[in-house]
């Protein structure tokens, strides 16, 4: 029987309201708690094939700003304590070594092993942890993308010979900056199979103070409704529905998404663009599991499930668009950053300040840019020009 009325996702982000974890990475991370939790047990049913609460969700801010790692490891935290154990890797890890350590096999060398199920969590607070500059060479990128399909595969390794996975099902929640993404997925990646894939949430800026963390009481008790909250997720077997509000709203989004939506034209995003309405039921599905046993998606649940991808939607182009750009991509953010810092800023100010890295010239088209998109606004104060935030596709 659940203690939490309002749902593991809202309780957890109650729970982080006193640290400077931000809004929408403490959602995120609770919809990665309650996907890892449900694991392979439960499904929507779609007649030609079965879809899986697992996510591959990536916070990404700056280095040490938005607490993203803390958000992670609150996750982790929980996660850790759901009885039974949940597979949970935070460790830098082989393509072999997954396998292993999801399926809890090890097979002899040149031998045909059956893995009969390769289900679990990555919970890692700095991505690297998991992926590094080899893991296109190695083989996990190309790993990770068919676990997160749950289909059966067959992989070949090179000390324990062939193996037959079946069952896979894995969830990957981390935290990154945009320069590490950069340096480590080629250019070239981006938009294919393994980026189109993940969710990547971002935040620009901390959303509050708080030098002293203090764990009240009533966050300790709460913390240990939501461990058994999530206790009673992992025991959630069989397929998943939606009411016929929350399918209506499905089918209007699915049709309106693709009609009109700017990121199925993205080149960076089209090819997440093309699994959204997966990614849409996977969401809808753990707020469901989040605050119920009855497997029955209300389209309550389902609206706020388009409501929380919209938001990290809205920052997905502008990620990309900094991924895949070289020098000029990184002085982007460079140039974003410190006019979200200021607030408003002079042309001449800005000038100052990147002049070692471009032209005025340069930098002109940097923020026409950013200011044909909406996220600047550029007013004209006498003689000079000043550039304000807006707060928007951010």
């Amino acid at each position: 029987m659940r203690k939490l009325q309002c749902g593991i996702v809202e309780a957890i982000c109650k729970y982080t309201e006193d640290t400077e974890v931000p809004a929408i990475f403490s959602v995120w991370a609770g919809i990665s708690a309650v996907g890892a939790a449900m694991g392979r047990d439960c499904f929507v049913d779609q007649g030609y094939f079965a879809i899986y609460p697992n996510l591959y969700v990536i916070l990404v801010a700056g280095s040490a700003r938005c607490r993203k790692s803390t958000a992670v490891n609150i996750a982790g935290d929980f996660i850790q304590k759901v009885v039974p154990k949940i597979n949970l890797i935070s460790q830098k890890v082989t393509p072999e070594g997954l396998i292993g350590m999801l399926s809890g096999l090890i097979g002899d060398e040149g031998a045909t092993t059956v893995v009969p199920s390769a289900v679990g969590v990555a919970v890692v607070d700095e991505l690297s942890t998991l992926i590094d500059k080899n893991a296109f060479k190695s083989g996990l990128i190309a790993l990770l993308t068919n676990l997160y399909d749950c289909k059966d595969f067959e992989y070949l390794t090179r000390g324990r010979g062939r193996e037959l996975v079946n069952n896979p099902c894995l969830s990957v929640l981390g935290a990154s900056t945009i320069r590490w993404i950069k340096d480590t997925i080629p250019e070239v990646a981006i938009g294919g199979g393994f980026t189109s894939r993940i969710v990547f949430v971002y935040k620009d800026k901390r959303e509050k103070l708080v030098p002293w963390p203090v764990m009240s009481a009533e966050n300790k008790a709460l913390s240990e409704d939501i461990v058994h909250d999530l206790c009673e997720v992992s025991k959630m077997r069989g397929p998943i529905a939606l009411d016929k509000g929350a399918l209506d709203t499905y089918k209007e989004e699915y049709v309106n998404f693709y009609e009109n939506s700017s990121l199925m034209k993205d080149e960076g995003l089209a090819g997440y663009a093309n699994r959204r309405h997966h990614i849409l039921l996977k969401v809808s599905m753990i707020i469901c599991a989040s605050r119920t046993d009855n497997r029955l998606i209300t389209q309550h649940e389902m609206n706020m499930s388009i409501k929380l991808l919209r938001k990290a939607e809205n920052a997905m182009p502008f990620i990309l668009r900094t991924i895949m750009s070289e020098k000029v991509g990184t002085v982007f953010e460079s140039i974003l950053t410190f006019i979200i810092s200021m607030g408003s800023v002079g042309r001449p100010r800005l000038i100052r300040e990147f002049r070692h890295k471009m032209t005025s010239q340069d930098l002109d088209v940097l923020l026409r840019t950013l200011e044909e998109e909406g996220v600047i606004l550029q007013t004209v104060d006498g003689s000079k020009i000043v550039y304000t935030y807006t707060g928007k596709g951010m």
